[in-house]
């Protein structure tokens, strides 16, 4: 039996079945003896690696109001065999979080390994919010086509608290656009969201 059904509800077969978020304590009974445990029912998915990531975010079906949670659980690059745009987001409405893995030194969470690919775009009035996040990408030639991530018209990006944006190490010839904005497009930076900039790119493109 669960003591709390509109979070869990318990069949006569035995089986647990979530209903929303929340906690639950699921009682079984057999004869004299009993047993309880705790039941957690959470909208978040967590993800480790890219490929899961993907998925997770072709799946999502948040509004604006209730985005999508995704939590990040390990570190993983893009490598080059991925599509241009690695992590494509279509009128979704996400947020990922990566607050299980605190940030330090060069421990990021995305990296972006080949120098044509992009990370994140955003488009059809989609919108994302990337919090406790640490991505880093660099590339060789200031191309438009390719940023760490696009907004497009309509759409908005909200970097949260724990965010950092790192286009670069300094050299030369890092030339990535760290994030590229378009018309009516919306950018939003909270606490202390940080974007890095490199000698010949540029923090932000506004089209």
């Amino acid at each position: 039996s669960s003591d709390k059904t509109s979070v869990a509800t318990v069949s006569k077969d035995g089986l647990v079945t979530a209903v929303a978020e929340g906690t639950a304590t699921i009682t079984a009974t057999a004869r004299e003896k009993s047993a309880t445990c705790l039941v957690t029912v959470s909208n978040k998915t967590l993800v480790t690696t890219a490929a899961e990531l993907k998925t997770a975010i072709e799946t999502a079906d948040g509004t604006a109001d209730a985005p999508t949670q995704i939590i990040l659980g390990g570190s993983f690059e893009v490598a080059a065999d991925a599509e241009h745009f690695a992590f494509s987001i279509d009128g979704k409405h996400i947020a990922i979080d990566d607050g299980n893995n605190p940030i330090s030194g060069d421990n990021y969470s995305i990296s972006r390994t080949a120098s044509d690919k992009s990370l994140f775009e955003l488009t059809n009035g989609a919108s994302l919010k990337l919090t406790n996040l640490n991505i880093y990408g660099n590339a060789d030639a200031h191309l438009a086509e390719v940023a760490c991530i696009f907004v497009r018209a309509s759409c908005k990006l909200t970097l949260g608290n724990g965010f950092e944006l790192y286009s670069g190490n300094g050299n030369d010839n890092d030339q990535l656009i760290g994030i590229s904005v378009g018309d009516n497009a919306t950018l939003i930076m909270e606490g202390d969201a940080e974007i890095s900039k490199s000698i010949k790119g540029q923090e932000v493109l506004v089209a």
